[in-house]
């Protein structure tokens, strides 16, 4: 026994135990590294969906500006001929 001692003494040796506790803080940290991933998904998923909506109604203000762009034509156009009109 003296001389595994002995000869142990000058290297580095290994312990290839693993605790209770060194496995429940494994689990926990594996656990919470899951958690966080869950929660960045649905938050992506909340994002995306946010970002759709967003969209959507982009849509359809760019569509109410064309056609107010088109009346206003209309009415620059009308109001262009009652002001010919009352010049002659």
């Amino acid at each position: 026994m003296e001389k595994s001692r002995e000869k142990d003494q000058g290297s580095w040796r290994l312990r290839r135990e693993v605790t209770l506790g060194a496995l429940v803080h494994l689990l926990v940290l594996v656990g919470m590294v899951l958690a966080a991933w869950v929660n960045l998904q649905k938050e992506l998923a909340l994002i995306r969906y946010e970002l759709n909506r967003l969209n959507a109604c982009h849509q359809q203000v760019q569509q109410q500006v064309a056609s107010l762009a088109v009346a206003q034509g209309q009415q620059e156009f009308r109001l262009k001929v009652l002001e010919d009109g009352h010049k002659k």
